[in-house]
């Protein structure tokens, strides 16, 4: 029986070492270059992989979301305010028979009223899509790019006012975040 020269060099012994450079039992690993939020496929070759934890544009979309939800509250507040207070100045004595002010009554408390059910409207739908960001599947991230798509026309009716421009941008940054790859598949991801 004849050994080898150098230790670790028998191909037939599984506990030999292995001569550097070459790859085999305790080499070093090398990287892969997996995401580094969970398993999926290689980015590199136009797959993403599946999110464990929300991503950060996502999260942004869903704050922003839940401030479109709580401006829309205190505009819904506004508008009864304002119906309410057409609606006391009517009733004033002084004030009674006059024709411009029982148009202006009738129209601009249903009006207001009316605007003020259309932003509790929006509240809702704002701060319900954001709840749902959490386990939601597509079809919140297409509720909001709908809901957002809305909102930003709505804005864009009244773009005079510095709370309509925010609502622009915000609405407009929401559908940018969930539309991209990371927010796709954050709400395409399988759900156990």
């Amino acid at each position: 029986m004849s050994y080898p020269s150098q230790p670790g060099q028998d191909p037939n012994n599984p506990y030999a070492q292995q001569p550097q450079g070459q790859p085999g039992y305790g080499s070093p690993q090398q990287d892969v270059g997996l995401p580094s939020y969970g398993g999926g496929a290689d980015p590199a070759y136009g797959a993403v992989g599946v999110p464990t934890t929300m991503p950060s544009p996502v999260k942004t979309s869903r704050i922003m979301l839940y401030v479109t939800g709580g401006l829309s509250v205190v505009g819904a507040v506004l508008m009864f305010i304002a119906a309410a207070a057409i609606g006391s100045i009517a009733d004033d004595p002084e004030l009674q028979g006059d024709a411009n002010l029982e148009m202006l009554n009738d129209l601009g408390t249903g009006l207001l009223a009316g605007m003020g059910v259309l932003y509790l409207a929006f509240a809702v739908a704002g701060i319900l899509l954001a709840a749902k960001f959490a386990k939601g599947g597509n079809g919140v991230r297409i509720g909001a790019i709908v809901y957002s798509a809305l909102v930003a026309l709505v804005g864009l009716l009244n773009i005079a006012s510095i709370v309509s421009l925010v609502f622009v941008v915000m609405a407009i940054l929401v559908i940018v975040f969930v539309s991209k790859a990371d927010g796709k598949a954050w709400f395409d991801r399988p759900r156990h």
